[in-house]
């Protein structure tokens, strides 16, 4: 594959690791080096962790129920070999079961269980996830929540009551309820989705984002409203997409197909002051690739082709000249490349060069 020029840097890292900060349960389980950490290998990531646990001791509670929770997880992982699904799930519902014993009884699920459904419905194992939520349903309410949290570098599907298909990208999280009420079904995303919706006369169904409230009957589209950006882009295949910003100081737009409507606000926190800008004619192919595990690049400056690659191959990208963040290119890759061959691929049209530091790729004009 070779790509056809057309006519920010983000945070440091230590070596190998994405540097972050870990408060809950959920920044712990997400990371690839913590994954490693618990499995025991590599040893790099089993210093790096020693390390940080000991300068860390208010997250003991935190760092010792992710490892008890990814323990049962790739234990799960590995039924089709060498356990029985059931026997993973019981000794799930064990643990469940004694953490429920410290705890008076609540209608609420909790927190730790939550997230170990994330965990396993974004690992693939939804049948494991969807069973608990199943058992539970006499002591919840009917709007009780699933959530997935897809890793970057990983895409998740999951299939909606109503039939609806939603394919999740790379660093993403969605949150749908279990089952949707008669007046309207809503669901909430941050990051980017393909929504292939069933049409129901008389129940719209609602996505919010950060900034937006999208609203349609039955149509083909795709939503990407990543938090560190400052715009939604709502880009329709099939029928008409009604979007309106959060605060409702503007009137709804309608999106039909083949148009895309970017909707950016002036803050990541306040979301005030929404432009719309309508784009015709997409290339929708060229947006919505992405879920047929295709890499695709449409005119594209190389900034904004960094960090689709960083979700794409779970690294950090640094171009060191600016000039060279402006440069536009087109490209397909659609056989499982790696993000060293996508470089190789800009390399045969523009004078770069670039090294590695772990996951840290930094790129500079030659």
């Amino acid at each position: 594959m070779i790509l056809s020029p057309c006519v920010g840097k983000r945070g440091t890292t230590l070596p190998g690791y994405m540097e972050r900060g870990y408060k809950n349960v959920e920044d712990f389980i997400l990371d690839e080096s913590f994954h490693e950490y618990v499995k025991g290998q590599p040893q790099a990531s089993v210093n790096f962790w020693n390390s940080w646990v000991a300068d860390h001791p208010a997250q003991e509670t935190a760092v010792a129920t992710a490892k008890n929770m990814l323990a049962t997880l790739f234990d799960a992982q590995k039924a089709d070999v060498t356990i029985d699904k059931q026997q993973a799930l019981k000794k799930l519902m064990r643990r469940i079961h004694q953490e429920e014993q410290h705890k008076p009884r609540t209608l609420f699920i909790p927190t730790w269980l939550k997230v170990a459904a994330i965990v396993l419905v974004t690992a693939g194992l939804t049948w494991l996830a969807m069973f608990y939520y199943q058992q539970q349903a006499g002591a919840i309410d009917s709007m009780a929540y699933n959530e997935i949290i897809v890793p970057i570098g990983e895409k998740s599907q999951v299939i909606l009551s109503d039939g609806t298909q939603v394919w999740i990208n790379s660093g993403s999280h969605f949150k749908y309820p279990t089952q949707f009420s008669i007046q309207s079904r809503e669901v909430l995303l941050s990051g980017e989705a393909f929504f292939d919706v069933t049409h129901r006369q008389g129940q719209p169904f609602k996505i919010f984002t950060k900034d937006s409230e999208i609203k349609v009957l039955g149509t083909a589209f795709n939503v990407k409203s990543y938090p560190d950006e400052v715009k939604t882009e709502t880009t329709v295949l099939r029928g008409l997409v009604s979007v309106q910003g959060l605060g409702r100081k503007n009137p709804p737009v309608l999106v039909r197909p083949k148009q895309a409507l970017e909707t950016r606000t002036d803050s990541l926190t306040t979301g005030s002051a929404v432009k719309n800008t309508i784009t015709n004619n997409v290339n929708v192919d060229a947006v919505t690739n992405w879920k047929d595990q295709a890499l695709v690049f449409a005119d594209e400056p190389l900034e904004d082709m960094a960090v689709k690659m960083e979700r794409w191959f779970n690294v950090q990208i640094t171009i060191t000249d600016d000039a060279l963040k402006k440069e536009r290119y087109n490209g397909k890759f659609a056989n499982n490349e790696t993000v060293y061959q996508v470089l190789k691929a800009i390399k045969l049209t523009t004078p770069i060069q670039y090294k590695a530091n772990g996951n840290h790729i930094i790129i500079s004009r030659k």
